[in-house]
């Protein structure tokens, strides 16, 4: 029969396993882009869309504005040219230039505030660029920091699976049937200390024939507040 020593032992390497395989479980859920991180990215791509719009818009301003100099310039020229010499029409050619000219204006003050618009978002872009890269490298260093402890963690939980499975095979059947239906009965913890009198499982203050039995070690005992086996203080 195993004593109540040994049983606390064995609940002790039981209870690491499994905080070993939580822990893991959770450093596995850890791994891969964090929230602050994927912010980042989705924050520069954001500014490399609203540049790329802006660098469009720039250009077919720039070509606007050059296609309509052009037109300009032939009016211009034509009105000139002396080749018309009838008042109204050459009335109606100043006109168009006018227009022209006035239109001309409009777009290259359009142009200009594209441009300012794509120096905006070009510093915009390498800030949020700069914040992406501080981003990906503390994440590489977190993911690099949960690596290892993955890897220690692993080491751990093989080193403590042998010994559980040893202290297991040196546990009688019997004793194991109870240890199996205390812990699943009572939380996982089929062994409770008594320390100052107490179980510090539940509590409950320990009668004095009890605690002696306890302390003298020669038989079992239950608490008779949670049903666990008493281990001495």
């Amino acid at each position: 029969m195993s004593t109540v020593a040994e049983l606390w032992a064995l609940q002790t390497t039981d209870l690491a396993v499994e905080a070993a395989r939580q822990r893991l479980t959770e450093l596995e859920k850890q791994l891969g882009a964090d929230a602050e991180l994927k912010a980042a990215r989705a924050a520069a791509a954001e500014a490399q869309a609203e540049l790329d719009r802006c660098r469009t818009t720039q250009r077919q301003l720039d070509q606007q504005v050059k296609d309509l100099s052009t037109q300009v310039r032939a009016a211009e020229r034509d009105l000139m040219s002396g080749r018309v010499r009838n008042p109204r029409e050459l009335e109606s050619m100043e006109a168009n230039v006018a227009a022209l000219r006035r239109r001309r204006g409009v777009l290259e003050g359009e142009a200009l505030e594209a441009m300012l618009e794509v120096d905006q978002w070009e510093a915009e872009l390498a800030a949020r660029q700069g914040r992406q890269a501080a981003a990906e490298t503390a994440h590489q260093a977190r993911q690099g920091a949960i690596r290892r402890e993955a890897g220690q963690r692993l080491a751990e939980l093989k080193t403590l699976s042998a010994r559980l499975s040893q202290q297991w095979e040196a546990t009688p059947p019997p004793d194991r049937d109870l240890y199996k239906n205390l812990r699943s009965r009572k939380g996982g913890r089929a062994v409770a200390r008594e320390q100052g009198g107490a179980c510090q499982a539940c509590g409950v203050m320990l009668p004095t024939g009890v605690l002696q039995t306890v302390h003298v070690g020669s038989q079992r005992v239950f608490c008779p507040g949670c049903g666990r086996l008493l281990l001495a203080g």
